[in-house]
């Protein structure tokens, strides 16, 4: 699933999405219990709750816009701060996913990668966040 699982990040609307997919799930089931159905979710925008944003992450981003921060100067203390905003989706999107298949040495709130064997075959899937630094108020085509 690719973003905007919710419309402006807050908790009820995941607990809605969560009800939805897993009734979705146990009914394709019940048509084929042999089916085996994961879930890969990328956050979107609208997977940000704006009214929870801190300090350090409006600091970040307007020093990463103006040119003050380098994008090699981000540390990971930065990015947690910058995806704080998401945490509702991140709780969301723990429930439902499988995690033997993520690659926990590859994985951070911007970058999560999921491994599945397929009988003799393994096939990855790399799910970006590319919202991390989702504002209120966006210019189109501007991070």
């Amino acid at each position: 699933m690719t973003g905007d699982i919710a419309n402006s990040g807050k908790e009820s609307e995941y607990e809605a999405a969560l009800n939805l997919l897993s009734n979705l799930k146990d009914t394709l089931i019940s048509y084929n219990n042999s089916l085996k159905i994961e879930f890969i979710i990328a956050p979107g925008n609208h997977d940000c709750n704006f009214d929870k944003t801190p300090t350090l992450r409006k600091l970040s981003i307007k020093s990463l816009n103006n040119g003050t921060l380098d994008i090699k100067e981000i540390d990971n203390e930065t990015i947690e701060s910058c995806t704080s905003i998401q945490q509702d989706f991140f709780d969301f999107r723990e429930i439902l996913e499988n995690k033997k298949s993520i690659n926990k040495q590859l994985s951070s709130n911007i970058f999560k990668r999921y491994d599945f064997l397929l009988g003799q075959h393994s096939i990855s899937f790399n799910v970006y966040n590319l919202s991390w630094m989702s504002q209120r108020n966006e210019e189109q085509s501007k991070i």
